[in-house]
């Protein structure tokens, strides 16, 4: 189905209303620094520190679509492939 192969955008089964629908991403706590730089670039407010190490909130995550052209959190990370797509999690759905 359309929406399996478009991370993004999904159609509603039944409707013909577009869905907004994004992959969540989140933070490798093995190589997260605790910087903070990612936490106040997040337009969502999805990052926070726990524990010692910056989480991001899955729910909250909408990889910066509508505020940036990427996702400022990977954008900002100083290790590479620290912020990262997580699929396996929930997705934020935009209100329609």
């Amino acid at each position: 189905m359309c929406s399996a192969a478009c991370p993004r955008v999904g159609l509603e089964i039944g409707s013909l209303r577009r869905k907004e629908e994004y992959v969540p991403f989140k933070i490798i706590a093995s190589q997260c620094t605790s910087c903070s730089a990612c936490e106040p670039l997040c337009p969502n407010v999805a990052i926070s520190e726990k524990g010692g190490n910056f989480v991001i909130e899955a729910a909250k995550c909408s990889e910066c679509v509508g505020h940036f052209d990427e996702p400022q959190c990977a954008a900002a990370c100083p290790v590479d492939n620290t912020c990262v797509v997580d699929r396996a999690l929930p997705r934020y759905q935009a209100p329609v």
